[in-house]
């Protein structure tokens, strides 16, 4: 089995560890909540939503997660700050695991991770994400906040080939003003976490895979993705699904299969109900790795010893 030369860095955030060699820690799941068109949410604007249903939906994902060892994680994805603020005041009523502040509106993220600060949650939570696109209310927002933690995303839009993606993690390519990882440093974070940036089909998404053994390699930082993305922005698929869409199913949880057979740390695996088949799949993914090296040390509470 594969196993990194370079030092492997682990990050700790609210208890749940991310990275480290192959098979040694289990990768971490991270389902997505409020999303747009997520049917629980009654008023994205004010942050109205089904409390009894998120609550179920969360507390979910929390059995599958105890149950398989796969640690998790809660994407709050919020259209508005007022929004914002509700969801992660329930959410961390409701869990004790990290949450994954996102959203497409700069300015929310922005007052995201303000209002985390504020209310002494920034250790919990996840930035969504330092990118080419990041805004300079956003870079000074993070630098006074106390966030330590943010994915990194490594999406270059004028080259997305492994070199271009390498590109703008090192120094921008033209880009930006500074390369994503040292841009991530000068806002303050501590724990970054490397997303190679997953592209639809037919777009170099392969790239993602392979990138993530090349940024464990180089930089020896926890690397994942959100592959999901490649799956449901995939048209043919799309159509097939109103027929068929255990198709869907079954080409969603493969994508889960392969970040983790890549020496994936993280995988953004979509709506927070599709934990029903994203946690055995990981938890099967898991075994396996742990299972092709004597080498590895997985520890206490891994898959290895929960599901076999």
């Amino acid at each position: 089995m594969l196993r990194f030369k370079s030092e492997q860095k682990r990050h700790v955030i609210r208890g749940v560890h991310v990275g480290g060699q192959p098979g040694d820690l289990p990768c971490v799941l991270c389902g997505s909540i409020f999303y747009e068109g997520h049917t629980i949410v009654e008023d994205a604007e004010r942050g109205v939503f089904d409390r009894q249903r998120a609550e179920h939906v969360i507390n979910r994902q929390r059995v599958l997660s105890d149950e398989t060892g796969i640690p998790c994680m809660v994407v709050v994805y919020a259209r508005t700050s007022m929004a914002m603020e509700r969801y992660i005041a329930f959410v961390s009523e409701v869990d004790e695991c990290p949450i994954v502040l996102d959203s497409t509106e700069a300015s929310v993220r922005a007052h995201a991770a303000t209002f985390v600060s504020e209310v002494g949650l920034a250790d919990a939570c996840v930035y969504n994400s330092i990118n080419i696109g990041i805004t300079p209310e956003e870079r000074e927002a993070l630098a006074r906040s106390d966030v330590e933690a943010a994915i990194v995303l490594a999406f270059n839009p004028r080259n997305t080939s492994l070199d271009g993606r390498l590109a703008v993690l090192e120094h921008g390519d033209g880009l930006i003003d500074t390369g994503l990882l040292e841009m991530a440093a000068q806002c303050g974070i501590t724990k970054p976490l490397v997303d190679p940036s997953a592209t639809a089909l037919g777009e170099h998404s392969g790239v993602v895979l392979g990138m993530t053994m090349v940024v464990k390699a180089r930089y020896g930082l926890p690397c994942g993705s959100g592959i999901h993305n490649v799956v449901s922005s995939w048209g043919w698929l799309r159509e097939r699904r109103k027929r068929h869409p255990e198709a869907y199913v079954a080409c969603d949880a493969a994508t889960i299969a392969l970040q983790i057979a890549a020496c994936g740390d993280f995988v953004l695996y979509g709506p927070v109900e599709y934990a029903e088949y994203a946690f055995p799949c990981a938890a099967m993914c898991e075994v396996m790795m742990a299972e092709t090296s004597e080498h590895t040390r997985p520890i206490r509470g891994h898959p290895a010893t929960r599901v076999v």
